[in-house]
């Protein structure tokens, strides 16, 4: 009797603390958030905009064959319309991961590239404006390799190589969902 009812309270405190992740893996963070918007308001150049999910269904997912649970993409509405589009998403480092953003205009070039939290010692300088302002004007049409179209970091292999991966899957993500009226602003 004693462990029925162990294995209930077990349960269902399992299912509880899963549905408090889940709960949260749904946002991004208030901290990653105000650093998205700020990023946003920089590359815009204005202060009131409305970000705006884009949904993507599960189905989706599976038929585009991509992980979207650390992926967020947004429309951005200025003047009552979509602007731009922000793709927000994670990559790995050496030993951790990092949150990226890369904002978008309607024809889904590059306007903007940031890495808004980098959680390790090494390979920082991907952060650098110096560094990313090479994806700007990029789209899904460009191949972006690291050595090729973008220059390598010394020290910041992984973290180089994982934000060109990054921006490149992002940008054919995008694609696909502009392709297949999923975007909203068609």
């Amino acid at each position: 009797m004693k462990s029925t009812y162990f294995l209930y309270t077990f349960f269902a405190t399992c299912m509880t603390l899963f549905s408090i992740q889940l709960a949260f893996e749904k946002s991004p963070s208030t901290q990653l958030e105000a650093k998205m918007k700020k990023a946003i308001e920089q590359a815009m150049a204005v202060n009131d905009f409305q970000l705006v999910p884009v949904e993507t269904s599960i189905l989706l997912n599976a038929e585009a064959s991509w992980e979207t649970s650390q992926t967020y993409i947004y429309q951005i509405y200025f003047n009552e319309e979509v602007q731009a589009f922000a793709y927000l998403g994670q990559a790995n480092s050496m030993k951790d991961v990092f949150d990226y953003l890369i904002i978008v205009d309607q024809e889904l070039q590059i306007l903007k590239s940031k890495v808004l939290i980098y959680r390790e010692q090494h390979g920082q300088q991907i952060g650098s404006q110096r560094w990313l302002k090479q994806f700007i004007g990029m789209t899904s049409e460009d191949t972006i390799e690291l050595g090729k179209s973008i220059q390598a970091i010394s020290g910041a292999t992984i973290s180089a190589t994982s934000m060109t991966e990054a921006t490149q899957k992002a940008l054919n993500q995008l694609s696909y969902l502009k392709s297949n009226n999923l975007l909203g602003n068609e």
